[in-house]
């Protein structure tokens, strides 16, 4: 309808619309402006446009947004503070890194043969230093004023006056050593009073002195300097560079020799040290097994011509290596033959030149055990005088200066190995073990009457127990304790000496060494230790009553809450042993209510748990030993504790008739955790369950697949024990019958054999085979079994005869009388 209407409607809107040519009559306006295109009304145009003009003028000035200026602001900020951290004055370098401009070389040069010295970890500078002390104008200023000062150990104010007559000093050639010499006067000031950070940067600057002597003693402070800060190879190189120039020193006096010995004690306590650490073995070391200081002072009360004539002594020598290293043989008569020996002298060539003109010279092999750093090792740099030295001396030394360690093969080949690079730690442990043996023995040679032959006994005492030289070690510490009776070693040695023996489970000797500690030294530090470990060695010799008491000894003298919670732990232990289960209840109790480390990582805290579930199962008491139990695994068990603690919680729930617990507790269990062994005991536990909640066909699913595949004899026999359980709860009794004999043929003697043995006979008195039965029991009775094993027995026979109505015999087997 809508449509007809639409094509009736008339056509005079149409008409009234004028043709193309009328409409495009007047002027096209290609560029309209805006007012030309504006349809509304030309007063509210210019309203309009008036309104633009002004927001237009006012975007004109300010072109940024909020955000623009804050994005500018912080690029601003930002250049400022790299403008401030880049302005800054870099920090002062480490003194060993700052070489003379004479040795920098342009980068693609081939790399320069340099000294080896220990690389010094980067430390953080102090932000507040402390300030310098001064020396006062008013007073007077001389060497002798100052050496004074450092005699009488007033170590600032003689730093002060050494600091201030290096400054004054005039600077010429001729006066560095005597400024070597005051440097390394402030620096010992420094080292005197704990300031090692100072001391060890003073020491750097002179390290590398034409003098000798000045050389020798700031490595060998640098070397203490490394011990402290436990850098214990760095020290060890710092020795070996001191102790190499030492025969260089022209001066014939004693503190000579006292500086080679304390030489090589200074290397073989940095070796020993770092042997011990490597085998985290550093804990129980008494303070007094070290020295601190050195106690010789080879400038002290010697005039200044004297002062020139020392720091001047062995320069010729060394000057006259400077082209290449020079080797010279020389024969000393000794009283068996001629015996050779060399003089070398190396100043600052490398490591691979000293030695292979050596080598030459001796018709030696060496070997370089190096990698892809070989070439770099071997560029190192030294500095040596050896003076009617061996050969083995002559390049254990040289090979030590470059951080290095030479290892004799035989008498032709040495091997050259750098002990900072090892790929196993065992390998590296025994060398350097070695390597401090024979130090500590060549000290001892050379220090007859010297005050630390103890400790170089006790340090040989240690390294040989890491050698497992058990008996040489007992013998350094018996040496000690016994020679050495006032030495304050002497209860350490006997302490040490015990914890070998009880490793060796000679606990009567262990006993022995820790008496002689506590009687002869009540007052040591270590005597609550001792006690302790008394104790223990009494208890592991199966004396539990004296373990026991001595326990309460050293729980009521309250030595220290450590001992007393492992005394009444052991105490609670001997008395379960002793099988008095309320007295080890009580002390167990008292050690974990007590117990001041309840972390899951304190083994000890939930082994005690274990060992009191065990203790409530003694006393009947079965759901305080589940408990125990359930909290016991919630610690950090070993997978041996872990599986004896499953089962016995699972024995707990079993006998409580709570079989859901049991099962959850077995199904909560990880086996590939454990190894087959361990895996084995709990599918055995879970059989157990199964087959006495009436699952037995399941129970034979679990570990009949898995009896073929272990190779343990007597865990395979009890599991086949378990899989002729299994058998005859499903009633199965032929096949209980066939597994059990077949088992029985193979297993040697013993419980379980006897156990098995009486499955078969019940099962051959269930099956009618009385004689078989009877002759099975007769075997077992036989063997002389456990008492529970021969009551069965005894049982099973009594009951055959009773088949046989023969109840005169079943009587008298029920009385133990079966011949």
């Amino acid at each position: 309808m809508a449509t007809e209407e639409q094509e009736n409607m008339p056509d005079d809107n149409f008409a009234q619309i004028p043709p193309d040519d009328e409409l495009f009559v007047g002027n096209v306006i290609e560029q309209p402006s805006e007012q030309d295109l504006f349809a509304g009304d030309e007063a509210f145009y210019k309203s309009m446009h008036a309104k633009a003009a002004r927001n237009s003028l006012l975007h004109k000035y300010n072109r940024f947004s909020i955000l623009q200026k804050a994005i500018l602001a912080c690029i601003i900020l930002i250049v400022a503070m790299m403008a401030c951290v880049l302005l800054q004055p870099a920090s002062i370098p480490s003194d060993e890194n700052i070489q003379p401009i004479a040795q920098i070389k342009p980068q693609h040069q081939h790399q320069t043969t340099q000294q080896y010295q220990p690389q010094i970890q980067p430390t953080i500078t102090q932000q507040i230093q402390k300030p310098e002390p001064q020396f006062p104008e008013t007073l007077p200023l001389s060497l002798k004023v100052a050496q004074n000062l450092y005699l009488n150990k007033d170590y600032i104010m003689a730093y002060a006056a050494y600091k201030k007559l290096a400054e004054i000093l005039p600077k010429a050639n001729k006066n560095r050593l005597t400024k070597d010499f005051l440097q390394l006067r402030m620096a010992q000031c420094m080292q005197n009073i704990d300031d090692i950070e100072k001391a060890s940067s003073i020491l750097k600057t002179i390290f590398r002195s034409r003098s000798p002597v000045i050389r020798v003693a700031a490595n060998y402070y640098l070397g203490l300097v490394s011990i402290q800060k436990k850098q214990y190879l760095k020290a060890r190189t710092r020795g070996y560079q001191a102790l190499a120039l030492i025969d260089v020193i022209d001066v014939d006096e004693p503190w000579v020799i006292s500086l080679r010995r304390d030489c090589h004690f200074l290397i073989a306590e940095a070796i020993t040290k770092n042997v011990l650490s490597l085998a985290d073995s550093d804990k129980d070391i008494p303070a007094t097994m070290w020295t601190k200081n050195l106690q010789i002072d080879p400038f002290a009360n010697i005039t200044e011509e004297q002062l020139q004539a020392t720091l001047n002594s062995g320069m010729g020598t060394l000057s006259k290596a400077l082209l290449s290293p020079q080797v010279e043989k020389r024969t000393s008569f000794g009283i068996d033959n001629q015996t050779p020996s060399w003089i070398v002298t190396c100043h600052g060539a490398s490591i691979e030149e000293l030695l292979s003109r050596f080598a030459a010279n001796t018709n030696l092999d060496i070997n370089w055990g190096f990698g892809a750093n070989a070439d770099n090792v071997k560029k190192r740099m030294i500095s040596l005088y050896a003076r009617a030295t061996t050969p083995a001396q002559l390049i254990s030394i040289a090979a030590g200066c470059a951080g290095l360690s030479a290892q004799i093969e035989d008498e032709k080949t040495i091997s050259i190995l750098d002990p900072e690079n090892y790929s196993s730690v065992s390998q590296q442990t025994a060398l350097l073990s070695d390597e401090a043996v024979i130090l500590w023995q060549k000290f001892l040679l050379a220090s007859q009457d010297n005050k630390r032959i103890p400790n170089a006994h006790f340090a040989l005492g240690l390294l040989q127990g890491q050698r497992d030289q058990i008996t040489t070690a007992i013998a350094e510490y018996k040496l000690v304790a016994n020679r050495f009776a006032q030495n304050q070693l002497a209860p350490y040695a006997l302490l040490h000496s015990s914890k070998l023996k009880t490793n060796l489970h000679d606990y009567a000797g262990a006993r022995k060494d820790l008496k002689q500690l506590i009687e002869q030294y009540p007052d040591a530090q270590i005597t609550d230790q001792a006690c302790l470990y008394l104790a223990d060695s009494t208890e592991k010799a199966g004396l539990k009553e004296e373990a026991a008491r001595l326990y309460r000894k050293v729980y009521n003298l309250s030595f220290s809450t450590k001992s007393q919670m492992l005394a009444a732990l052991g105490t609670g232990r001997c008395y379960y042993d002793a099988h008095d289960y309320q007295l080890a209840a009580k002390w167990i109790i008292r050690y974990i209510e007590n117990c001041p480390d309840k972390t899951r990582t304190n083994r000890d805290y939930f082994a005690a748990y274990f060992l009191l579930g065990k203790t409530y199962m003694k006393l009947g008491k079965l759901p305080q030993a589940c408990k125990s139990f359930k909290y016991a695994l919630k610690g950090k068990l070993s997978r041996e504790q872990y599986v004896e603690t499953v089962s016995q919680l699972v024995k707990g729930y079993t006998k409580l008739d709570q079989f859901v617990e049991a099962i959850e507790v077995l199904e909560a269990i990880n086996l590939w955790q454990f190894s087959s062994k361990e895996s084995i005991e709990i599918l055995l536990l879970k059989s157990k369950i199964l087959r006495t909640i009436g699952l037995a066909e399941k129970a034979i699913v679990l570990i009949g697949d898995k009896l073929e595949y272990i190779s343990d004899p007597l865990l395979k026999a009890r599991t086949s024990l378990e899989l002729t359980n299994c058998y005859l709860a499903r009633g199965d009794l032929e096949r209980a019958h066939k597994n059990s004999t077949e088992i029985l043929a193979v297993i040697e003697p013993g419980p379980i054999a006897n156990e098995i043995a009486l499955t078969l006979a019940n099962v051959c008195l269930k099956l009618n085979r009385d004689a078989q039965a009877y002759s099975v029991c007769l075997q077992v009775l036989d063997l002389q079994p456990s008492p529970q094993i021969k009551l069965e027995a005894l049982n099973i026979l009594a009951e055959i005869y009773r088949n046989q109505k023969d109840y005169d015999k079943a009587v008298l087997a029920l009385l133990g009388k079966w011949k």
